[in-house]
Order: structure tokens, then C-alpha cells, then sequence
């Protein structure tokens, strides 16, 4: 009964049992950037100082939420594609919502087996995912360090900033904002490459997924014919 639980997909955002496809992990990651957008922009918009800091402890604890859905959903579609569900602790950034949304579910024979021919199959796309993967994480590092950057920059103390950087990391609103001011202010960085830095791999996903989507939708229709 626990390999039938654990092999069934479950769309409960706050549970890390069971699978999650491709179709519902893209919606769910759809979400949490409108959220953020949205977080962001009225945050902009507000000028009163005590509902300015109402809004900032609310949206702290909507950020807290979306790290905790974003793990649970993260080990969710891992271990539909059968990786190690470990590798979810770094979904608290945007480095493997590109792979995750992009690799099909794994498949198994009747001896729980990946037949050996689907294997042999998916060896150029392993291959592809992991080239994805290590530019994937050397830009989520120049991330971090652009986070650092910008607490240094506001703080002028390296001690404060390397204590204080690891928090806002992990909050998506507080981190985007801190890498986008080091990146700008601290190296130098035209304010749109700043912007681009932390907004690229959201649009490339995107775009990649729509892609792998429309050529699924021709297989489909090839084998209808």
C-alpha cells in the first residue's frame, strides 16, 4: 500500500508524499512567481509606514509558506523522475525548476525495473540535462554571491553581510531585490543585466517548456495519424 501511495500523484501543496507531474509542478511554479510578482508590486505601492510594515510581516510569512510548498513539491517531482530526493533542499532557489519541469516520469516494468531500452532511449536527453544542470548551478551561485554583494553594499561589513546574506537568500522577494542592488551597485552591472540575472532562467524555462510541450503535442498528433 505505501509503494501504491508513493507512486500516486498528489497535488496537496503542503504534503511531500507521493509524485508530481510535469504539468501540475509547471502550474505550481507559474504560481509562485505571479505571487511573488504581485507581493513585490504592492509592496511598492504602499506609502503609509505602519501598513508598510503590517505588509513586509505578512509577506514574510507567505515567503516562509512558498519555501516549504516549493520542498515538499520539488521532492514530489524528484521522485517521479527518480532522482534523488535530496537534491531538494536547493529548491528554495531557481535552479532546477528548468530540469524538473522539463523531464518525463520515470517508467518501470512489471519487475519495477526501467526496461533497458527506455534507458538507452534517454541517454542524450541525461546528457543535455546535466550540461543544463552545471550552467544551471553556476548561475545560481553568481546569484548568492550577488546577494552577498548587495547585503556588503548596504551593510559595509563582511561578517554582517555573510550572517544576514544566508537569511535573505531564502527569502525570494528580499533575496531577487539584495542581488539585483549588488549586482548593480557592487559590480558594476548595467541595471538591466542586474535584472536579467535573476529574471533570465524564468524565461528561459519557460519558453523551453512551451517548446518541449509543443513538440509532445506533434508526437501526439503523429501517432493519432
Amino acid at each position: 500500500m505505501e509503494k501504491i501511495i508513493s507512486c500516486s500523484e498528489n497535488t496537496n501543496i503542503f504534503s511531500y508524499k507521493g509524485i508530481l507531474k510535469r504539468k501540475n509542478y509547471f502550474i505550481f511554479t507559474l504560481v509562485v512567481i505571479l505571487i511573488n510578482t504581485l507581493l513585490n508590486l504592492i509592496t511598492k505601492k504602499i506609502i503609509d509606514a505602519d501598513m508598510y510594515s503590517f505588509f513586509q510581516g505578512m509577506a514574510f510569512v507567505i515567503s516562509i509558506l512558498i519555501v516549504v510548498a516549493s520542498v515538499f513539491a520539488t521532492i514530489k517531482r524528484l521522485r517521479d523522475i527518480g532522482w534523488w530526493k535530496w537534491l531538494a533542499i536547493i529548491s528554495i532557489m531557481p535552479i532546477l525548476m528548468l530540469v524538473l519541469s522539463c523531464i518525463p516520469s520515470k517508467s518501470f516494468d512489471e519487475n519495477g525495473r526501467k526496461p533497458i531500452l527506455e534507458r538507452l532511449k534517454d541517454f542524450s536527453v541525461n546528457t543535455l540535462g546535466a550540461i543544463l544542470i552545471i550552467g544551471y548551478w553556476g548561475i545560481g551561485l553568481l546569484q548568492w554571491a550577488a546577494i552577498y554583494a548587495g547585503v556588503y553594499a548596504y551593510t559595509e561589513n563582511w561578517i554582517i553581510s555573510l550572517i544576514l546574506g544566508g537569511f535573505v537568500a531564502y527569502i525570494p522577494i528580499l533575496g531577487t531585490v539584495a542581488g539585483i542592488y549588488g549586482a548593480h551597485a557592487f559590480w558594476n552591472f548595467p541595471l538591466w543585466a542586474a535584472i536579467l540575472l535573476f529574471t533570465f532562467h524564468y524565461i528561459f524555462w519557460f519558453l523551453f517548456t512551451i517548446f518541449q510541450m509543443i513538440l509532445e503535442w506533434i508526437e501526439s498528433r503523429r501517432r493519432n495519424v
